[in-house]
């Protein structure tokens, strides 16, 4: 008797979204990511995340699509005031982005988790740094010089509680591993600010911010920095539509 039964290894797999390259190494990522923010538009393409356009941000062509552009003048930054899914306690996350610098305000802000200060990512002059003010040394780690009119992509990520930049898939630096940067437990992220700050004036980037992703319970290490990355093709986010 025939039922007409498809061996089990025939069903095609479940897919949550693709990826422009990588496919085979990105695509276990989807589960733990929480905000994919193409800059095509205010939208977060995997979470609920939307942003709110401070300042009357525009789009333009990006390093995939679109990409949002600040200006010099007015401050310009996007924010979300309850943001949902952000990482907590002593977890591992990895923020990262790509960011197209056109010239240098001279602190460049590209996050802001939580406006009383937990960790910012940002450029001072043209040197890449992130700062975690919760930190007895300020957590200060890694610097790269960033030449303006070319894309950068920067990756701040804690795995097994340890913090590392990432600057064009190259490691920079790694905190210091001892229990007072390695039991530091974050709160509930109550203010994000992306591409400026809305409580300093001027720190707000000129130029693009495309690609802007968040994982919760994924921290990268090299390898996979460098497959996000991609050579500097990049390696994107799809939603399935």
């Amino acid at each position: 008797m025939n039922y007409n039964r498809v061996p089990r290894n025939h069903f095609p797999p479940v897919v949550a979204a693709t990826w422009s390259a990588n496919n085979a190494l990105l695509a276990p990522y989807d589960s733990s990511l929480v905000s994919a923010w193409k800059m095509d538009d205010v939208a977060d393409s995997k979470g609920s995340n939307t942003l709110t356009n401070n300042g009357t941000i525009t789009f333009d062509t990006g390093i995939s699509g679109n990409a949002a552009i600040f200006a010099s003048t007015p401050r310009k930054w996007f924010s979300n005031a309850s943001p949902s899914g952000m990482p907590s306690g002593t977890g591992d996350f990895t923020f990262a982005t790509w960011f197209y610098p056109t010239s240098f305000r001279g602190i460049d802000c590209l996050f802001l988790y939580n406006q009383a200060a937990w960790f910012e990512m940002y450029y001072t002059g043209n040197t890449f740094v992130s700062v975690c003010s919760d930190m007895p040394d300020g957590i200060m780690i890694g610097s790269s010089s960033t030449a303006a009119n070319n894309w950068h992509h920067v990756v701040f990520t804690r795995l097994s509680r340890r913090f590392t930049i990432y600057h064009n898939g190259t490691n920079l630096g790694t905190s210091v591993d001892d229990d007072s940067h390695n039991n530091l437990s974050i709160g509930t992220c109550t203010t994000l600010n992306v591409g400026g700050n809305s409580g300093t004036d001027g720190q707000s980037i000129i130029g693009k911010l495309d690609e802007t992703y968040v994982w919760n319970g994924k921290g990268f290490d090299d390898d996979d920095v460098t497959a996000l990355y991609n050579s500097g093709t990049g390696s994107f986010y799809i939603p399935l539509t």
